[in-house]
This record gives structure tokens, C-alpha cells and sequence, in this order.
């Protein structure tokens, strides 16, 4: 049995489960949103502070 690309498997999985692949790029993304905003946050209040 020859050995499948790496590449290629990961292809295969993307196109076996989109939905589940989805939801977790997108709780990703959310968790990178809110991190964002956290850091915003930080520096209004800094700015308001000094």
C-alpha cells in the first residue's frame, strides 16, 4: 500500500466533514475577535488613565 500526501489527506478530510471544519474556523475566529477587542480595551482605558 503506497503512503497518501499529507496534503492530500487533509483535503480529504476537509471535504469529508465541512460543517464540523466550519465550526471550528469560526470559534477560532471568534476567540481572535474577542482578544482583538480585549487588547482595544486595554489601550482606551491606558489612554483614558494617563
Amino acid at each position: 500500500m503506497k503512503q497518501w500526501p499529507l496534503a492530500l489527506l487533509n483535503e480529504l478530510m476537509v471535504m469529508m466533514q465541512p460543517a464540523h471544519l466550519r465550526k471550528a474556523f469560526k470559534s477560532v475566529r471568534l476567540a481572535h475577535e474577542r482578544d482583538t477587542l480585549r487588547a482595544e480595551l486595554v489601550r482606551v482605558k491606558l489612554s483614558l488613565q494617563s
